[in-house]
């Protein structure tokens, strides 16, 4: 059966009415093209008569003097959306060029298919494993204003009311120091554990298994684990997980949001806020490329690779850690890596060689990225770096096995610090991204068109005052 014969199936047996036809921008947000589903006869006869669009429209995209992109469905991606009002398939497409047919340069998607084809024919890795531990914040209400005249925030949740007494719903008055006492809380202290099972059983339905789930250890924090899959199928899952997230909370009347940062907890806030660790282990031709017989059994490839993540990391920050927010966690006085370093077990280093008693397990687990970064061009990077280490044999330097979140002044001068503001990762990235452009996996007009756009969104952040600086210095 073909693809198209597949998907025609698959929307017989979900009787759906409509195909949501999702792709992604250069933020990482999903956009959709519905087409009804009697249609789909036409989309494997002329795919471009149904699925022309105008790429113009797509911030960072393409020029309006040559707009014409086509979207290419994944079949294999295809799910009912259990949240559609009029039952539809959703499928993930990539935007091609509509004159020559081939994949459109600037689609996130695409750049992460072509990262792990230039793997692929360097012989450095046929498959990638990629695990997640992944965090969000769910609040009941959140309220912002900025405009003329206004420029205010303000947020409600029970978890919020730390030390003071406030009621459960219940009849029965709850501490609110015992509703969040630390990560992996109980109910009723975790008021958001039902909601996170619901997430957790969506995500089963839409073939994103195996979800583990907990209270994180600040107000309103929420993590998730998902297990290992294959490289695209794991991004993929990743922007099928905040689709849900967002869905299942504004079905509970609370909002989600994935930035690191959000909320104001105080002067003395230490809290990690929203991380998206990503755990990767590389197999070329059935054999663990990272195990080995060096440092926490690592083997001399998987060293070179965390080299290439450490030499190219503040160009990575660009990517990984994409908003004004991401920076308000990547700071020494919080628990989120703030140094390049690498170690075993270390919780406080930005790479970190989990444990495992199996070689075909072995993996490193990257801390610094958070769940604002576009997936596909996030991994992407990550995994140049680590090809461009690996081709250059660079050395990580010794494991620092120490607390890196205690580190004095002087502990830590030989560490290069993780970028402290997007305008400086921007900037790293402007000035190192040769490794990106590798077999073309990125390209010049991509990683400049990515930049214009942040820093359209700095300025943008820059215009308005802060009400913590009116409250400082009026």
């Amino acid at each position: 059966m073909s693809e198209w014969g597949a998907l025609q199936a698959r929307l017989q047996e979900v009787e759906a009415e409509q195909i949501d036809v999702r792709f992604s921008d250069l933020a990482g947000h999903w956009h959709q093209l519905s087409i009804p589903a009697s249609r789909c006869s036409e989309l494997a006869a002329d795919p471009q008569a149904l699925l022309t669009i105008n790429g113009a429209l797509i911030p960072g995209w393409s020029e309006v003097t040559d707009a014409e992109l086509v979207l290419r469905p994944d079949p294999a991606t295809a799910f009912a959306d259990p949240f559609s009002a009029t039952p539809a398939l959703a499928v993930i497409a990539q935007a091609c060029e509509a004159a020559t047919g081939l994949d459109y340069d600037g689609d996130p998607r695409a750049v992460a298919s072509r990262a792990l084809a230039f793997a692929e024919r360097k012989h450095v890795a046929d498959h990638i494993a990629v695990a997640f531990d992944f965090d969000c914040h769910i609040v009941e209400r959140a309220n912002f204003d900025v405009g003329v005249g206004q420029c205010a925030a303000s947020f409600a949740d029970r978890s919020l009311n730390a030390g003071s007494v406030h009621d459960t719903g219940l009849g029965v008055p709850l501490n609110g120091a015992a509703a969040m006492t630390g990560g992996f809380s109980m109910p009723p202290g975790d008021s958001a554990a039902d909601i996170r099972a619901e997430m957790a059983a969506a995500l089963r339905a839409l073939a994103v298994p195996g979800v583990a789930h907990n209270a994180g250890s600040s107000p309103a924090l929420n993590c998730f684990s998902f297990p290992p899959c294959a490289w695209l199928d794991a991004c993929d899952s990743v922007q099928i997980a905040k689709f849900v997230i967002r869905q299942v909370a504004a079905s509970y009347g609370r909002t989600a949001t994935f930035l690191p940062k959000p909320l104001p907890l105080g002067p003395n806030d230490k809290s990690p806020g929203a991380g998206l660790a990503i755990r990767l282990g590389l197999h070329h031709r059935g054999k663990p490329v990272f195990a080995g017989s060096g440092y926490a059994d690592l083997s001399s490839t998987c060293s070179h690779f965390i080299a290439g993540i450490i030499a190219h990391g503040q160009a990575l920050n660009a990517l990984t850690n994409p908003t004004t927010n991401s920076y308000r966690r990547l700071r020494p006085d919080r628990e989120a890596p703030a140094m390049w370093a690498y170690a075993a077990h270390n919780h406080s280093a930005a790479v970190r060689i989990p444990f495992t008693q199996s070689p075909d397990a072995k993996a490193i687990d990257l801390r610094f990225p958070d769940p604002t970064c576009n997936i596909y061009l996030a991994m992407a990077a990550i995994l140049l770096a680590g090809i461009d280490g690996i081709e250059r044999k660079l050395d990580p330097g010794d494991a620092v096995d120490r607390n890196l979140y205690n580190l004095s002044a002087t502990e830590g001068l030989d560490l290069k610090p993780l970028c402290r503001s997007l305008d400086e990762a921007l900037a790293a990235l402007e000035a190192n991204h040769e490794f990106l452009l590798a077999g073309d996996v990125f390209s010049e007009t991509l990683i400049q068109n990515y930049i214009a756009l942040k820093r359209q969104e700095i300025a943008r952040i820059e215009a308005v005052p802060h009400p913590a600086e009116l409250a400082l210095y009026w």
